[in-house]
């Protein structure tokens, strides 16, 4: 019995040993691991940091760019309209507004248009002549709302966009509006 105790005492000692030894490379792996993280957040964080700066300054020297061309568009379109450029301004910002509830309204249309049809293909296939056969009416007038649906749907998507542009940040769409502008004229 003796020596089973100390054979099992033995085998534990040597256990707890290993497993130190064990512990202990576990310990220098991970703060290796640790380190190359930390080396690599930090890398990262300088990419992206020198990334931001690069493209706010881009950003700024085509604001810097444009600004001057668009204060003069903006006074020329003023003169024009007899208007002041603020009123301008104002005017350019509000016309956002009602292209957005227009971009909206053609939206509502083309989902009311796509139930309309899914209700006429329904008709379609149930209202049936005396011999079984589906009526010329329907079919035509389903095909007419699907073309309807189809083309407000892609009208709709096409200008998402500029829909939440006009009802988020109008200001960016006026300012979006006189670039086009003045690309259009500078041509």
């Amino acid at each position: 019995m003796k020596k089973f105790l100390f054979l099992a005492l033995l085998g534990s000692t040597m256990a707890f040993a290993q497993s130190t030894k064990t512990i202990d490379k576990v310990s220098k792996s991970i703060d290796k691991n640790v380190d190359k993280i930390e080396k690599g957040t930090k890398t990262f964080y300088g990419d992206v940091k020198d990334g931001t700066v690069t493209v706010y300054q881009d950003a700024k020297d085509v604001v810097k760019y444009l600004t001057p061309e668009a204060k003069n568009l903006i006074v020329k379109i003023a003169q024009k309209l007899e208007k002041t450029t603020d009123q301008v301004w104002d005017i350019l910002v509000r016309q956002q507004k009602v292209w957005s509830w227009c971009y909206l309204l053609l939206s509502i249309s083309a989902i009311i248009l796509w139930y309309r049809f899914y209700l006429q293909f329904n008709v379609a296939k149930t209202d049936l002549t005396e011999a079984k056969e589906v009526k010329e009416i329907n079919v035509v007038f389903a095909v007419a709302l699907f073309i309807f649906a189809v083309t407000a749907s892609c009208f709709s998507s096409f200008h998402f966009i500029d829909m939440m542009t006009g009802f988020m940040n109008p200001e960016y769409g006026a300012m979006k509006n006189l670039y086009q502008v003045y690309q259009s004229v500078s041509k």
